[in-house]
């Protein structure tokens, strides 16, 4: 993490032992970041300053295999509801959606014919595939 005004690097995110596959940052203020990986493994960092979580990992998120083929995957924060689920493709060829707080899978939406490269909510479901289709699922914004 780098401070932009004093160009001054601050932290080191750690905690993946594969490849980070993307970054995105949560709604509102930008407290925290999503980060899937090439082992499977999601990371929710806490960017807070002086963040109370140990190496600053907030939440690990398992469910969205990343399959052999280790294909970039983008994660996306809800936004509906100020970040309280996020979302990650997978070998699976599903789309997993989890609850930011407790760390549960919410839900696990099939029907892509191969791996889902890119997810988005809009304005409350999550999509993206990498077979060249775009799959809406719905999702109950009261979870």
């Amino acid at each position: 993490i780098y401070d932009l005004r004093t160009e001054e690097k601050l932290h080191v995110l750690k905690g993946h032992v594969d490849t980070p596959t993307s970054i995105t940052l949560s709604p509102g203020q930008g407290n925290y970041i999503l980060t899937p990986s090439f082992s499977s493994v999601t990371l929710i960092h806490d960017v807070r300053p002086f963040s109370p979580h140990p190496h600053r990992i907030y939440r690990q998120l398992h469910g969205a295999p990343a399959g052999f083929e280790n294909v970039l995957s983008r994660g996306a924060w809800s936004k509906f509801d100020g970040g309280k689920k996020v979302a990650v493709g997978g070998a699976d060829r599903a789309v997993t959606v989890w609850d930011v707080e407790s760390g549960r899978i919410l839900y696990k939406l099939p029907g892509h014919k191969g791996t889902v490269t890119c997810v988005e909510f809009h304005p409350k479901e999550p999509i993206g595939s990498k077979d060249g289709t775009m799959l809406l699922g719905e999702i109950d914004p009261n979870l």
